[in-house]
C-alpha cells in the first residue's frame, strides 16, 4: 500500500487536488459517474500498487481531458488481461500488438504499457509528498515542480492512448500508412482539442481562481510541448513527412497548423504573463519542461514495434533532458543528459515502486 498521506501545508498540493476535484469528481450534483474505477482486476493480475494508482491516474487525467469513453475503453481492456507493464523502448509510452498476428483479429490485440511511465509518476508525487512535509515549507518550490512532473507523464500516457486505441481496434496492426495514418490524424486531432478545452477553461476563470487557473496554465504549457513533438515526429530531415509511416500527402499540413496553434497559445499565455499574471512555469525537469511555445521538444509520438508504439518524452529517467535524433525510419532516438547541476540535490532521494 502507499504510505499514509501525512498533513501538508504546501498550497501547492491543494491546488492540485482541487483541480482534479474540479474535472474528475466521483458524481455531479444529478449523481452521474464522473470517474471510472480501476477494476475489477482479472484473478492472475500482477500489477505493483504503483501501476495500479498510475492506471486510475491515467483515466482521471483522461475524464479531465473529457474523454470518458477511452477511459472506460482502458478500463475495459484492464478487465479483459489485455494491459500489461513492460519494457517498450527507449521514449515509448505504450504499444499495441497483436500476439496471434491476423488470425487473432482486434479482439486479440494486447496493450503494453512502459514501466518507466508509471515509476516516473510515482516517484514525482511521492517527492511531492515529501516536499510538503518539510520544517520550514518548500521555499525551492520543489513539490511544485514535481507536481507538473508528474501531470506531464499523465498528458505524455493519455495523448499516447489516443493513438494506441486507434491500433487496438485494427487486426494486426503494422508500421504501414493504412494502419498508421489514421492513428496519428486521430492523435493530433485530440491534442488540439484538448489544448483549446484548455484554453476555454482558463478564459472562463473568475476573480479568485487565480491557483488553478495557474494550474491550467501549466496544463496548456504541457499540452503544446507533446503537440510540437507529436507532429515533429511526423518530419525527416528538411521538414518531409516521412512516407514510411504515414502517407505524406494526407499530413501536408500538420507543421503549417502546428506552428500556426504554437503561435497562438504562446500569444494567449504570453497576454497573462503581460498582465502580472503568469502561471508557473510548466514541467519542471520533464524533456521539454518550461521552455518557450515552439521550441522544438525531445521525444514524440510515433510508431514503435509491431506498429503500435507512440515515443513521447525520454520516460524512466526522472528529471532529465532529451536530446533527438532522426533516424531514417522516421523514429526518434533520445540521447538523455543530466539535467543542471544543483536542481537534483534540492529533491528528497527517490522512492522505488512498491510491490503489492
Amino acid at each position: 500500500m502507499l504510505p499514509q498521506l501525512k498533513k501538508v501545508t504546501n498550497s501547492w498540493l491543494f491546488v492540485a487536488c482541487a483541480f482534479l476535484t474540479v474535472f474528475v469528481g466521483e458524481e455531479d450534483a444529478s449523481g452521474a459517474i464522473k470517474r471510472t474505477k480501476l477494476g475489477p482486476l482479472p484473478p492472475d493480475c500482477t500489477y505493483t500498487t504503483a501501476q495500479k494508482h498510475y492506471l486510475q491516474a491515467v483515466m482521471d487525467k483522461l475524464w479531465e481531458m473529457e474523454r470518458p469513453s477511452l477511459a472506460e475503453k482502458l478500463n475495459q481492456s484492464v478487465r479483459e488481461g489485455k494491459v500489461k507493464f513492460g519494457e517498450c523502448g527507449p521514449g515509448t509510452q505504450a504499444t499495441a500488438h497483436a500476439p496471434w498476428g491476423y488470425f487473432g483479429g482486434s479482439k486479440g490485440n494486447l496493450l503494453t504499457i512502459d514501466n518507466d511511465g508509471a515509476d516516473d509518476w510515482y516517484r514525482a508525487k511521492e517527492i511531492a509528498k515529501r516536499a510538503g512535509t518539510l520544517k520550514g515549507g518548500d521555499p525551492r518550490g520543489i513539490a511544485k515542480k514535481q507536481l507538473s512532473i508528474a501531470n506531464e507523464c499523465l498528458n505524455e500516457i493519455a495523448l499516447t492512448l489516443e493513438h494506441e486505441y486507434i491500433h487496438m481496434d485494427q487486426r494486426a496492426p503494422q508500421e504501414i500508412p493504412e494502419h498508421e495514418d489514421p492513428a496519428w490524424a486521430h492523435g493530433i486531432r485530440q491534442t488540439r482539442r484538448v489544448i483549446d478545452l484548455r484554453m476555454k477553461q482558463i478564459k472562463a476563470c473568475k476573480p479568485g481562481e487565480e491557483k488553478i487557473r495557474d494550474q491550467l496554465l501549466d496544463d496548456l504549457k504541457s499540452l503544446i510541448g507533446v503537440y510540437t513533438t507529436t507532429v515533429t515526429s511526423l518530419t525527416k530531415k528538411g521538414g518531409k513527412i516521412d512516407q514510411g509511416v504515414v502517407t505524406a500527402a494526407k499530413f501536408t499540413n500538420a507543421l503549417r497548423d502546428k506552428d500556426k496553434k504554437v503561435k497562438e497559445v504562446g500569444a494567449f499565455i504570453s497576454s497573462f504573463a503581460a498582465a502580472g499574471q503568469a502561471g508557473p512555469s510548466a514541467g519542471a525537469g520533464r524533456p521539454g519542461a518550461g521552455q518557450a511555445p515552439g521550441t522544438p521538444l525531445p521525444g514524440a509520438a510515433g510508431a514503435g514495434a509491431q506498429g503500435a508504439g507512440t515515443p513521447l518524452s525520454g520516460a524512466g529517467q526522472g528529471p532529465i533532458q532529451a536530446q533527438p535524433t532522426l533516424q531514417a525510419s522516421g523514429s526518434i532516438q533520445t540521447q538523455q543528459t543530466p539535467q543542471a547541476a544543483g536542481a537534483i540535490q534540492a529533491q528528497p532521494t527517490p522512492v522505488a515502486a512498491p510491490t503489492p
